[in-house]
């Protein structure tokens, strides 16, 4: 198999880096590295997503408070969604960094918009839509 190279911390901080990310007005460009960065998500599984799998519940903390929690439901319900094994089924909350980043406010323009899938106009050909993302 073909063996791939890491980022190395450099690679990860210009990637990151707030002026780098100010470039992209297009959202696979920016929220599915970052979504990616803080949730260890494959691309594909973020680029397949639809906007009904982030969900928001009432949980109950190990304190015993409540507090409503954001999170991405990962699992292969909605056409076109598939993942890479049963353990693959997954929920996975929302990172600080993203909420503060404006991801809840996101959520909420594209579901405005009319659209089904989270990260909106990416093809479902061949490949699926992360191979717009990867190569992008």
């Amino acid at each position: 198999p073909k063996k791939k190279s890491i980022f190395s911390t450099q690679d990860i901080e210009a990637l990151f880096h707030p002026n780098h990310l100010r470039r992209y007005t297009e959202p696979h460009k920016y929220w599915v590295p970052l979504i990616s960065l803080y949730s260890g998500m494959r691309v594909n599984e973020i680029s397949q997503l639809y906007v009904e799998d982030v969900q928001t519940d009432m949980v109950t903390d190990e304190t015993g408070g409540k507090r409503l929690l954001t999170y991405l439901d990962i699992a292969p319900y909605r056409d076109g969604q598939s993942v890479k094994s049963p353990y693959s089924v997954r929920q996975i909350p929302i990172h600080s960094k993203l909420l503060e980043l404006g991801f809840e406010r996101y959520v909420a323009d594209v579901k405005a918009s009319g659209a089904k899938h989270l990260v909106p106009g990416l093809s479902w050909a061949e490949g699926g839509p992360g191979r717009v993302v990867a190569r992008g």
